[in-house]
């Protein structure tokens, strides 16, 4: 007699397939729960804050071109370079001043004055380009020896 499987019989392979189907399906399902959660999350989130949205989006300053950030950064600099301009003569003299008188030694020597006006600018442009140069190709030069000393130059990028 010739054996016969019963109708609702479900091969092995078959059971597999489904079962991995089903828990597709379950981890589909746990994503879209997971993407409605944090939609939800986020619109909650939105209605808490509705009332500074105005506020976020208004400037305080006037819109006007003297406030853009260009001018803003300009202005900026020339006052932080006033007041320290003003700090170091009403502090910083007074405080040379005294450091000097209690101890004398500190002063080194005062650089000599230029009283011939040609030669004073020279010195003031091109001397002061010409050290500006030799110290940026000094410090260069160093840091290219150390650089090669240290054998770090394969994970510098310069």
């Amino acid at each position: 007699m010739p054996f016969t499987l019963p109708l609702d019989h479900e091969s092995p392979s078959k059971k597999k397939c489904a079962e991995k189907q089903r828990k597709a399906e379950a981890r589909k399902q746990m994503e879209i729960d997971l993407e409605n959660d944090r939609k939800v999350g986020m619109q909650k989130v939105r209605d808490r804050y509705a009332p500074f949205r105005n506020l976020a989006s208004k400037t305080f300053l006037p819109k006007h071109p003297r406030f853009e950030p260009r001018i803003l950064f300009f202005l900026k600099t020339i006052f932080l370079v006033f007041g320290l301009f003003v700090f170091d003569i009403f502090i910083g003299e007074w405080s040379r001043y005294f450091v000097w008188v209690q101890l004398p030694d500190t002063k080194l020597f005062p650089y000599p004055t230029i009283e011939w006006p040609p030669l004073y600018w020279f010195d003031l442009t091109f001397g002061l380009a010409l050290v500006a140069v030799s110290e940026e190709l000094l410090s260069r030069a160093i840091l290219c020896w150390l650089i090669e000393r240290t054998e770090a130059g394969n994970i510098l990028v310069l």
